[in-house]
């Protein structure tokens, strides 16, 4: 089971991640792979891209307007050392800052900090992570361990 962390949002998912073969321009210009981060209970990984197309200002302006293709991109995902709790908060943080409601759908910013931080081990962050991504609505092991961890929250 790996966490995959896009832009701030964490979530559960069983296997890694394909490598792209494709991806739009603005996520090209936007530079999409420095803002995902995957981790397991050993590592961490970094999708490193093998040839990020260069994007001229006309096409860049272009991308922003009205003409958004997807061209090749190809890029792998390569350990980049071992699994520590504190990158996968920091990650979350890191889009906790610039959210607009994704990742607090469910809780606030500071309960979401609080699921991670409370989390004992692989198998509670994994807890975590699924509460935050509205697990709890459908899972009762992930509703009890927020229970446990947020009693007051409804």
């Amino acid at each position: 089971m790996f966490i995959l962390v896009t832009d701030g949002m964490p979530r559960t998912v069983k296997e890694m991640p394909r490598n792209n073969e494709s991806a739009s321009r603005l996520a090209i210009v936007s530079r999409f792979w420095e803002r995902e981060h995957l981790f397991d209970s050993e590592s961490r990984y970094r999708r490193l891209p093998a040839d990020a197309p260069v994007v001229t200002p006309f096409q860049r302006f272009l991308t922003w307007t009205i003409y958004n293709p997807v061209v090749p991109f190809h890029g792998e995902w390569v350990r980049d050392g071992g699994f520590d709790r504190n990158d996968l908060i920091a990650a979350v943080k890191s889009g906790l800052e610039h959210d607009d409601d994704i990742i607090q759908q469910w809780f606030d910013a500071a309960d979401i900090l609080k699921l991670l931080n409370a989390a004992n081990g692989w198998d509670e962050i994994l807890l975590a992570v699924e509460a935050i991504s509205g697990g709890r609505e459908t899972t009762e092991k992930v509703a009890a361990y927020v229970k446990r961890i947020l009693p007051d929250v409804e």
